[in-house]
């Protein structure tokens, strides 16, 4: 994981998937911390894909909040 990502990110989602065969009880053992995260479960010996997101909070995305859900323009709007 990049140095970068715990500096910049807060309130981590977690999406761990099983490859190839079904991944009973697969979870995250351990959260992140100092760039790492474990993933445990599952059978011994399978294997997972993961993604972890985070939501923003250097100073750039607190100035520059994004807005969920933004008004049409009269214009493009369905009557």
């Amino acid at each position: 994981m990049r140095e970068w990502f715990e500096t910049l990110n807060q309130d981590f989602r977690y999406q761990p998937t099983a490859i190839a065969a079904p991944g009973p009880n697969l979870y995250i053992a351990e959260e992140i911390h100092d760039h790492h995260f474990k993933i445990a479960g599952g059978e011994p010996g399978a294997k997972a894909s993961w993604q972890v997101t985070g939501v923003r909070h250097d100073a750039w995305a607190k100035e520059n909040p994004l807005q969920v859900e933004e008004e049409k323009p009269r214009a493009e709007q369905t009557q």
